[in-house]
């Protein structure tokens, strides 16, 4: 195995590389940079928004780290405590992950880390991004709004997912097998991590490293075998199968760090995601403007700059009506039935 932190997709080389140049950063900032340096440390963080993150991070998960050694700060799981300097040495100490670092992710994040054991239930409650280590050294994080229940059993592993989304990064344990059951289907793995999306009447799967199953009540066979980049939507009207690549992947697993990114996403749908997130919601006045399709990256906990974005990009008004955001046309007479595509947001 090889160095991944909580929020990355997995073992995805583009996403190790930035970590471990920001870990690299990290260490030489303790000596000083000089002029140029920091020239090149800007021009760097600048290159890529996963940069800023990055470095946040490194920085979160060398000071949780000192003070874990220090008796400061407890550390959920047993694990060994690691620098930032010590990632990019010694770039294997995958279950780090649910420890030290998860604690650190959660510090800068806005995060909340949480132990189970044995059964239990927990829910990510509007807005939190849940941190869930599990006794036998596996980790799950939790999105808005999602609900997990655990299931400890003498041969196998049972998380039932109940509602909404769950990333799960599984410790390898061959004689009990780890399961995530929602409704009739489940998945199941030996380790690995992927996450798993619950639907009305089936649910989605993205699997960010190794293999996984995917199982249907009343039949003995798995019905699906997943890898890395695989995403699976099952339900009653059967088995979709798509391939993503590690751009896609991330993307869709942004909400990890409280960022959405929308790719051509409907309006409405958007702002169904963004809603999950917040206790202000936007609401969409307008028929014609719930079909545009929009473009851009934004903070799943910034209604206000969404919303703002979106009016300048559809040329839509905004509106505050009680707690609440309201986007109608700013001249609904000046609007064709047919709208071109939208220009992107940033």
């Amino acid at each position: 195995p090889r160095w991944r932190h909580v929020m990355s997709i997995g073992q995805m080389e583009q996403g190790n590389a930035i970590d471990r140049e920001a870990a690299q950063w990290v260490a030489r900032g303790h000596a000083g940079l000089s002029a140029s340096e920091q020239a090149a440390f800007e021009t760097w963080r600048a290159a890529d928004p996963r940069h800023s993150g990055s470095y946040l991070r490194a920085l979160a998960i060398e000071k949780l780290a000192v003070q874990a050694a220090q008796g400061e700060l407890p550390v959920p799981v047993s694990a060994p405590v690691a620098t930032a300097a010590d990632a990019v040495a010694r770039p294997s100490r995958r279950r780090f992950m649910a420890g030290a670092m998860a604690a650190g992710v959660a510090a800068i994040a806005g995060l909340s880390t949480h132990m189970l054991s044995g059964a239990a239930r927990i829910a990510a409650e509007r807005g939190e991004i849940r941190n869930v280590a599990l006794s036998d050294g596996s980790a799950a994080i939790l999105n808005s709004g999602s609900t997990i229940a655990v299931a400890t059993q003498p041969d196998r592993r049972v998380i039932n997912l109940v509602t909404g989304d769950a990333w799960f990064d599984v410790a390898h344990d061959k004689a009990r097998p780890f399961e995530v059951r929602h409704g009739a289907f489940r998945v199941r793995a030996g380790g690995t991590a992927f996450q798993v999306s619950a639907r009305a009447d089936g649910m989605e799967v993205t699997v960010t490293e190794g293999r996984v199953a995917v199982l249907q009540d009343g039949r003995d066979a798995s019905i699906a075998t997943l890898s890395a980049g695989d995403r699976l939507t099952v339900g009653k009207a059967g088995l979709a199968k798509e391939r993503l690549d590690a751009t896609r992947i991330q993307q869709h697993l942004a909400w990890q760090q409280g960022m959405i990114v929308l790719d051509g996403d409907l309006l409405g749908e958007a702002v169904d995601n963004v809603n999950r997130y917040n206790e202000t919601q936007i609401r969409i006045d307008s028929p014609h403007l719930l079909t545009r399709r929009v473009y851009g990256t934004f903070r799943t906990r910034d209604p206000e700059g969404l919303a703002a974005a979106l009016a300048v990009a559809l040329d839509a008004r905004v509106e505050q009506q009680g707690a609440d955001i309201v986007l109608t046309d700013a001249q609904p007479s000046a609007h064709p039935a047919t709208m071109p595509a939208p220009r992107p947001m940033s």
